[in-house]
C-alpha cells in the first residue's frame, strides 16, 4: 500500500535579510579579469583546466567560466548582476556534470549524507535590493540529480513510513546504495513548484510533488513511497 507523508520546512525569519545588498564595489572603476591555468591545487582539491572571466562595466559585473574542469567531471557557469536600473536584477546560469558528491562534502566540511555522482543544471534570475526581495522574486529552473552511489539509511528513511522507521531505526547511520535520486523546480514570483522529486534505493522508491516559497522559507511537501522488499514472510 502507497502511504504519504507531508513535511513542512520551518520558517528562518534571519535566513533573508531586508538589509539592502552591498552593490557600492559596483560603482568603482571598470575592470576586466581573465584567469586562466592548466590547475589549480588546494586543500584536500584540485581544479583544472580552468578558465575564469570577470568584468565590471557600468555597474554590471559579470562572472563566467568558459572552462572548468575538476575530479571526473566539468562545470561552466554565467552570473550577471546587473544594477544600471533603478532595481538589480542577478541572473545565473550553471552545469555541473560528474561531480563527486563525497569528494565536495568531504572539501567543504560538511556531514557526508549522500555519496555518487552528481549532475545540476539551473537557469535563474531574478531582481531586488535585498537577499529577501531577490527570494521573492525567483524565477526560472533547478534540476539535480545523483546517481550510481549511497545514501545514509537516515535520509532513505525521510522517504519511509513509520513502520519502516521503527524496524530500520538502529541501522540509521549505515549506508544503502542509491540507485538515483533527482529533484526539478520550476520558480515563479519566488515559489518552487516541484516537477520532479524522486528516490529509488533498493529498499524503497519514492515519488514527491508539493512547493517551496523562498520569501517565507517553507515549504509544503508531500512524499508518497513505494516499497521494493516485505518485512514479513509466511
Amino acid at each position: 500500500t502507497t502511504a504519504t507523508q507531508g513535511a513542512a520546512t520551518p520558517a528562518k525569519a534571519s535566513f533573508f535579510s531586508d538589509k539592502p545588498l552591498p552593490l557600492e564595489i559596483l560603482q568603482s572603476n571598470d575592470f576586466s579579469l581573465n584567469l586562466r591555468a592548466d590547475r589549480v591545487v588546494g586543500a584536500d582539491m584540485s581544479v583544472g583546466p580552468v578558465d575564469v572571466d570577470v568584468a565590471l562595466h557600468d555597474r554590471r559585473l559579470r562572472i563566467a567560466t568558459s572552462e572548468m574542469g575538476y575530479w571526473q567531471g566539468h562545470m561552466s557557469l554565467e552570473s550577471v548582476l546587473d544594477a544600471t536600473g533603478p532595481e538589480p536584477r542577478l541572473g545565473l546560469k550553471i552545469l555541473v556534470e560528474d561531480m563527486d558528491v563525497a569528494n565536495t562534502l568531504s572539501y567543504l566540511q560538511k556531514p557526508i549524507l549522500v555519496e555518487g555522482q552528481m549532475n545540476l543544471a539551473a537557469d535563474l534570475q531574478s531582481r531586488g535590493r535585498s537577499s529577501k526581495e531577490m527570494a521573492a522574486n525567483l524565477s526560472g529552473e533547478f534540476g539535480v540529480a545523483i546517481e550510481n552511489g549511497r545514501i545514509q539509511r537516515g535520509v532513505e528513511m525521510i522517504a519511509s513510513d513509520a513502520l519502516d522507521l521503527l524496524l530500520t531505526a538502529p541501522a540509521k547511520n549505515t549506508f544503502t546504495d542509491l540507485n538515483c535520486m533527482a529533484g526539478r523546480l520550476d520558480f515563479a514570483k519566488g515559489v518552487g513548484t516541484i516537477q520532479i522529486l524522486y528516490l529509488d534505493t533498493p529498499g524503497v522508491r519514492a515519488r514527491g510533488f508539493g512547493s517551496i516559497d523562498m520569501a517565507s522559507v517553507k515549504g509544503d511537501i508531500v512524499i508518497k513511497p513505494e516499497f521494493k522488499r516485505r518485512f514479513f514472510r509466511l
